[in-house]
């Protein structure tokens, strides 16, 4: 059973919906002239997060403002990265919903990740520091990656950290 609702998202930092098909959420930005989706991932999976959205085991995958979809990674609770869904899977929402579920297997709700502790999230940005030291992104998609998950894990923090 499907189980699909929509969210207006509206005067956030971007205008999107989001939407449930099982064990997948759905993010479609609007386009509307706010920030992208990409841009305020991290706060778009707080706010998911805090509306009982976003639940352990679930994958989720991104529609971008020019319909390309991506995979947004969530690993101990917090946004890692962004990985762009290959072609041909990348054409439809159903395409994109079907490379995820045989990447990863159908339901994914059993999978139970531990919490991220806030000893986990300064380790990953002490990690992040130190791979930054010793050399930085390789690539424009690897700053991308890095700049995510970065400013993720800071909002994550602080709002652990009270």
């Amino acid at each position: 059973m499907t189980e699909a609702f929509s969210i207006p998202m509206h005067f956030r930092p971007a205008d999107y919906t989001a939407e449930v098909d099982g064990d997948v959420l759905i993010i479609i930005d609007l386009a509307l002239g706010a920030q992208s989706v990409l841009s305020c991932a991290h706060d778009i999976m707080c706010d998911l997060f805090e509306r009982d959205v976003w639940q352990t085991g679930m994958r989720t995958i991104c529609q971008d403002s020019t319909d390309c979809w991506s995979e947004w990674i969530v690993s101990g609770g917090a946004f890692d990265a962004v990985s762009r869904i290959p072609e041909p899977a990348n054409a439809d929402r159903n395409a994109a919903i079907a490379w995820i579920r045989e990447r990863y297997g159908y339901p994914h709700k059993n999978e139970v990740p531990a919490p991220v502790t806030k000893e986990d999230l300064r380790q990953r940005l002490a990690d992040l520091d130190a791979e930054e030291a010793a050399g930085g992104p390789t690539s424009d998609e690897d700053a991308f990656s890095r700049h995510f998950a970065r400013k993720t894990w800071e909002s994550a923090l602080r709002y652990l950290e009270g």
